[in-house]
């Protein structure tokens, strides 16, 4: 990435940052309800997950041809290592995603600290599991769980301020979205 390059993309960032300051975020709110749900959903015991991922992605505006390809392929990766090929050693050859030099080890996770899908599928893995190919996103993801800590569940106010900061920028998300529909339909944009 070259100096300019990286220049004009924080200019992006700070604009749109200031965009979702003065347009979204007032209409953006976080309702007592919705904290308490999301808790009772997602905090009953505070597990974390240690992760790591192989990711073949799907070229954009890719065919139903091309999609088909890519899962093929993620297919065959998730049997070498069913076969006994070395996970960490795949995702150094065939990964595009994160970290594919470190064997595709993203790291420990607690809930509400990954994307919501992938989420989903690193928790609903034991120890040791591997996730068939799930596409989340713009590419098929293989979802080893190498180790799992328990821990006993946070009491409601211990977490309320991570909890509201989750639901917030989900909203904030969608809102800017929205936003920026409303701008496309009336030819703002």
């Amino acid at each position: 990435m070259t100096l300019e390059r990286l220049r004009k993309d924080l200019r992006a960032q700070r604009k749109r940052a200031k965009i979702i300051e003065i347009k979204v975020k007032p209409k953006v709110s976080v309702s007592e309800e919705d904290i308490r749900s999301y808790y009772d959903e997602n905090f009953q015991s505070d597990d974390e997950v240690h992760v790591r991922l192989i990711s073949l992605r799907v070229p954009p505006a890719a065919s139903t041809t091309e999609v088909e390809r890519v899962r093929r392929s993620a297919l065959r990766v998730h049997t070498e290592v069913l076969g006994g090929k070395d996970f960490a050693e795949l995702a150094k050859t065939v990964s595009e995603g994160p970290n594919p030099q470190g064997g595709g080890d993203l790291g420990w996770f607690k809930r509400g600290e990954m994307n919501p899908e992938m989420e989903q599928v690193a928790f609903g893995l034991a120890d040791g599991a591997l996730s068939e190919p799930v596409m989340i996103g713009s590419a098929f993801h293989i979802v080893q769980v190498t180790e799992r800590r328990k821990r006993a569940p946070k009491e409601l106010p211990e977490v309320r301020t991570r909890i509201h900061g989750i639901l917030f920028n989900r909203a904030a998300e969608k809102e800017y979205g929205r936003w920026v529909k409303d701008l496309r339909e009336k030819g703002f944009v």
